[in-house]
């Protein structure tokens, strides 16, 4: 198995915003994470960019920014294939950055997962959307990568060859608000989210043009659509799919490094599909601009897919979350609950051209 390890330069302010989570030099484009704080905006308006030395240009540069909920800014330009150094100046400060250029593996389906305190359901997470076609596995882990002995990854068997990106996001998982804002959620809860969104968007734009769809999934969470559906939706060429959540857990709590379900398995599964609500995505990176959570905030006009479906775990020895549902759980056999569910097909909505 082939590991990798990233980890991507970033610039933080002194009152603990990032100006950029992260600064890549992906192929021939620059690419620049940065997150709309909604107490303290930054003025990314009064951004001084420029490549050193003077001679080299910027070209093509685009600004997609959500100012909303799951805010993210993302600020890409052609910058060409050999190694720059860029330098940003704002509000009087000067930070200059030399970058080496990456170059990503092409592949049919990527995947990419934020985790930390679950990083022992890795193995079988891998083992598992292996055996569904994922061929690289961008991972990034929301702490120090050398916090963890990762020697478990590279032991790792069954995964057909998968390759694996790991890396470090050590990016405080939500921003603590430091002023009431006028925003619905984030006005309530005093904090707005940060690592996650970010993460998610400098993974669609770094792998534009090398992966032709990318799943976003947790370690909880595993599709039990069959391959040969996963496979059919994607040639359509959807520009994304959609999956449902179903709430599941083992007839048996266990920990996570004990946690299996490549197998089939009796379960315990929700009675109904969550909708709409908590749902995870397949998309083409070509064709989505800004990213979310759950779903694309911002991509061209096209078809889409929403169909079933993945189950959600909510039961470990480590994080037992007995009140994530009040559904009843119906006992079920992997393997008979996915053949009931795709008898009728697999669609949850008709495929349709909005979201």
């Amino acid at each position: 198995m082939t590991i990798n390890v990233l980890t991507p330069r970033k610039i933080q302010l002194d009152d603990g915003r990032y100006l950029f989570s992260a600064i890549s030099h992906v192929g021939d484009r620059l690419i620049l994470i940065g997150c709309h704080y909604f107490d303290r905006p930054i003025a990314y308006e009064r951004l001084g960019l420029r490549l050193t030395p003077s001679t080299e240009k910027l070209s093509d540069v685009k600004y997609f920014v959500r100012k909303d909920y799951e805010p993210c800014v993302i600020i890409t330009a052609h910058v060409g294939f050999d190694p720059i150094e860029v330098e940003f100046l704002y509000e009087g400060q000067i930070w200059k950055i030399a970058l080496d250029q990456e170059e990503p593996p092409h592949c049919a389906l990527s995947l990419m997962t934020l985790f930390k305190d679950d990083y022992q359901l890795l193995p079988e997470f891998i083992r598992y959307y292996a055996n569904l076609g994922v061929e690289t596995f961008y991972l990034y882990y929301n702490g120090r990568l050398d916090s963890i002995d990762w020697t478990f990854l590279r032991n790792l068997e069954k995964s057909r060859g998968a390759r694996i990106l790991l890396v470090e996001w050590d990016i405080a998982y939500w921003w603590n608000l430091s002023a009431i804002v006028d925003k619905p959620v984030y006005d309530q809860q005093g904090y707005q989210h940060h690592a996650q969104t970010m993460a998610i968007n400098h993974h669609i734009h770094s792998v534009r043009g090398y992966s032709a769809y990318t799943l976003f999934i947790d370690l909880d969470e595993y599709i039990f659509t069959p391959k040969a559906i996963l496979d059919s939706c994607r040639a359509e060429k959807p520009r994304f799919i959609i999956l449902q959540s179903w709430w599941a857990a083992l007839t048996e709590i266990v920990p996570y490094n004990s946690f299996s379900v490549l197998d089939d398995k009796n379960l315990l599964v929700a009675e109904s599909g969550e909708g709409r609500w908590r749902v995870k995505s397949m998309v083409n990176p070509d064709s989505v601009d800004l990213m979310g959570i759950h779903i694309p905030h911002v991509y061209l006009t096209g078809n889409y897919r929403f169909i079933d479906g993945f189950f959600h775990f909510f039961r470990f020895a480590e994080n037992d979350r007995t009140t994530a549902t009040d559904k009843k759980l119906i006992p079920w056999l992997k393997s008979e609950f996915v053949r009931r569910k795709f008898s009728d097909g697999a669609d949850v909505e008709p495929p349709g051209s909005g979201s």
